[in-house]
């Protein structure tokens, strides 16, 4: 499980179309064990919500370090994120909500609010995202795709979600941009999501991540500097490959085993030195390729901002839209 997806069902396709709510609802504490609980996460306070008032319906993945559940709150659908027991995982968790809670962006997963009833069972709820992932709709060949369509719009909705967090003060930085990372409603409308525990993995876990990760990381993080929002604009460059070819960036140059383990080392020090980039297909558009290229320039400084990001790729969708 991704720790970070607040909205996606557990398979990353889309779910069912009226799920069946269940009775089971986070346990609510009394009035005098709700005012002591408080304490436990005294910054999440303004966020928090009745626990009795948000329905449990249905668990949707699960992992290592929590799980994300369909619900119900009020009567809309929503993603309950909780983590399991550890006091530490909590901590941080409670630092991925506060960061959710000072972005409010349409192509952003709307964050909700919070629960919890001790600092073991903190829950996070966000909107939920009917339609997947964009990683799971790459992989669903039987949907057509085009730039001209669907793929240049995906692509401006995460680089209007950078933008945005780029220009917050202080500025957010994603850190762990990929398609498994942006989630789609039934509308194809995409939204970044994942804001979490990425933030604080260190440079040795990134390498030992696998395709996870380390495939979307700039190279001069992967040389131990620190990420920049400039990081994130070569993990964008990145998500346009997999835009464009649909598949895992690297897959054609990785070994059996680096696929589906740890990462082939080979690729990661090449793309550190800068001999290796995400390829593309044949016939991707020249105006594409032209960003994609600019996003992965082995040197962040030569990288164009997030915000010119979004002006060069709704300049490439009128060129798109104006080819027969």
């Amino acid at each position: 499980m991704n720790n970070g997806d607040f909205g996606r069902n557990g398979n990353g396709n889309a779910a069912p179309r009226r799920p069946v709510p269940s009775r089971a609802k986070v346990p609510a504490p009394t009035v005098s064990n709700r005012a002591d609980s408080e304490n436990c996460f005294p910054d999440l306070v303004k966020f928090r919500l009745d626990e009795s008032e948000v329905l449990l319906t249905r668990k949707v993945s699960s992992g290592a370090f929590g799980v994300v559940w369909l619900g119900h709150y009020h009567g809309q659908p929503v993603a309950v994120k909780r983590m399991i027991d550890g006091e530490d995982e909590a901590v941080s968790f409670s630092r991925e909500i506060e960061t959710m809670s000072r972005l409010s962006h349409p192509k952003i997963v709307r964050f909700i609010g919070c629960t919890w009833t001790n600092k073991k069972d903190l829950g996070g709820v966000s909107e939920y995202m009917d339609g997947g992932d964009v990683r799971t709709l790459l992989e669903t060949r039987k949907i057509e795709l085009s730039w001209k369509k669907e793929k240049i719009s995906i692509a401006i909705d995460i680089a209007e979600a950078l933008a945005y967090m780029h220009s917050r003060s202080p500025k957010i930085i994603h850190r762990d941009l990929k398609s498994r990372n942006v989630l789609l409603n039934t509308s194809m409308v995409a939204k970044l999501s994942d804001f979490g525990l990425s933030r604080n993995r260190t440079y040795e876990e990134t390498l030992t991540a696998g395709v996870g990760t380390v495939r979307w990381t700039a190279p001069e993080v992967m040389l131990g500097d620190n990420y920049s929002e400039q990081a994130d604009v070569y993990s964008f460059g990145v998500v346009l490959s997999e835009l464009d070819t649909r598949e895992i960036p690297f897959e054609e140059k990785s070994s059996k085993t680096g696929a589906g383990g740890a990462p082939d080392m080979a690729i990661v020090i090449k793309v550190a030195k800068g001999e290796l980039r995400p390829s593309f297909a044949p016939d991707c558009p020249d105006v594409i390729l032209r960003i994609a290229r600019a996003c992965l320039q082995f040197d962040p400084a030569l990288r164009p901002d997030s915000e010119s990001v979004v002006q060069m790729l709704n300049d490439a969708r009128v060129q798109l839209q104006a080819m027969s």
